[in-house]
């Protein structure tokens, strides 16, 4: 795990309407979509480091999902560890992406609709949190099984290992799909980073897993019964 440093350059506002913290690094920092960092402010006498998902990556400033506490100032220098974890890997044939926000934190996936265009890729995204601000060529479904048959990759945003159960018939479309690449952000705690206190423990099919070593980026089949 690869330590750095970084200086907060500014606070700025996610598009869920919440602060979110821009860093500057003096070196680029190689950050795939699904990653996180965690980070730790040496003035501010915390315990613990914060967990912080990128929302838009350039080489050496990155904006992360939220700001941990007041104290984190800009022009104060915050450690980083990290990148940590396994990334979305977007099939590179696909042409239909479906994102899917099923938890608190749609802003996560933000990152791909950067990829998507690379692949000039149609994107959907639907979200269970408002979300604004996204492009004009981005489809917003009222409903996310609305176009679970036309996506061929489809990355979903989901609180806990627990799939939800106001979304029951989702899971039953998902497990129904066989030609889409379909993968899952869980959003388990990882305090430690290293898997070493073992909060990070996740049932998944044949065991159990530790997110902070195998990344939370899971395949969908991995959630079947």
């Amino acid at each position: 795990m690869r330590p750095s440093t970084g200086v907060i350059s500014s606070h700025t506002l996610e598009p869920i309407g919440t602060p979110a913290l821009v860093v500057e690094f003096s070196t680029a920092i190689i950050f795939g979509v699904g990653q996180f960092m965690l980070a730790y402010q040496p003035e501010a006498g915390e315990a613990f480091r914060s967990r912080l998902f990128p929302i838009s990556i350039s080489p050496q400033q990155i904006v992360f999902d939220h700001v941990p506490s007041p104290s984190w100032l800009p022009g104060e220098k915050i450690d980083m560890l990290g990148p940590i974890g396994n990334t979305f890997s977007p099939p590179a044939t696909a042409r239909n992406w479906h994102l899917i926000s099923l938890g608190q934190h749609p802003e996560r996936l933000l990152p791909l609709l950067n990829l998507a265009s690379a692949q000039s890729a149609s994107v959907a995204f639907w979200s269970a949190t408002t979300l604004a601000g996204l492009p004009a060529n981005v489809e917003r479904p009222v409903a996310a099984e609305d176009v679970i048959n036309w996506a061929d990759f489809i990355a979903i945003e989901l609180a806990g290992s627990e799939w939800p159960d106001g979304h029951r018939v989702l899971r039953e479309e998902l497990m129904h799909k066989s030609n889409a690449s379909i993968q899952v952000l869980v959003d388990v705690p990882t305090p430690c980073g290293f898997g070493a206190c073992q909060t990070c423990a996740m049932p998944q099919r044949g065991g159990w897993i530790l997110t902070c070593q195998m990344g939370l980026v899971r395949q969908f089949e991995e959630f079947r019964d």
